[in-house]
């Protein structure tokens, strides 16, 4: 048997974020505040340890993962499948509630024929991502993941739709900018052990005086 503990990081506050976009696949860089929220991230985690670490492809995440890594004197390797859900052409775009075509889209993650993708296809990347993560992992490893808001709830749905919190499961967005959350693998079963938390959360529940 092998257990196997990630936790997942989102990136900090980017410019698409703070411009309300659909950010997707591109990228726009880290604000002030994504800086800062991350410095609190990584005070967060400072006396965890991690086995290995690993990173969206894309620059936002990128950035995120070696502020957080820097006290742990370790590097995040770029992996592919951890990459966010593609809008397609609509990546960029500025999130209109109020257009039914947005929110049938949005509601239902139908961007295939955009050139991004759908529910299916995410979610056997997810799935394939993982089978992948746990024949490179040791049994009891704690893997830092950097990662997506989008693709975390994509996450959930791919790797444990049977054990979602009933508050988690209406939320468009389960995990905010630097936000952590713990889940375990433990032989193919996943379950959350803890959050999504916001870094002050994370904090007061793990960080001694």
């Amino acid at each position: 048997m092998k257990t196997i503990y990630y936790y997942y990081v989102r990136h900090g506050e980017t410019v698409f974020n703070l411009e309300n976009r659909m950010q997707g696949i591109t990228d726009s860089p880290l604000t002030c505040k994504g800086i800062e929220q991350i410095a609190q991230t990584t005070e967060a985690l400072r006396n965890e340890f991690f086995n290995s670490a690993y990173t969206s492809p894309l620059p936002r995440a990128i950035q995120t993962a070696e502020i957080i890594l820097e006290p742990h004197h370790m590097h995040a390797k770029i992996f592919e499948p951890l990459r966010e859900f593609s809008y397609g052409s609509w990546d960029g775009h500025i999130k209109n509630e109020s257009d039914p075509k947005y929110q049938y889209r949005f509601s239902n993650d139908l961007f295939d024929d955009l050139g991004g993708e759908n529910p299916t296809m995410v979610r056997q990347r997810i799935q394939n991502a993982f089978r992948e993560l746990h024949g490179l992992s040791c049994d009891q490893d704690r893997i830092l993941l950097v990662s997506h808001g989008a693709y975390f709830r994509h996450l959930l749905f791919s790797l444990m739709k049977d054990n979602i919190p009933n508050e988690l499961l209406h939320h468009e967005c389960l995990i905010g900018n630097g936000g952590i959350a713990v889940f375990k693998d433990v032989d193919g079963s996943f379950s959350l052990v803890e959050g999504p938390l916001s870094q002050a959360e994370y904090i007061n529940r793990h960080v001694k005086d």
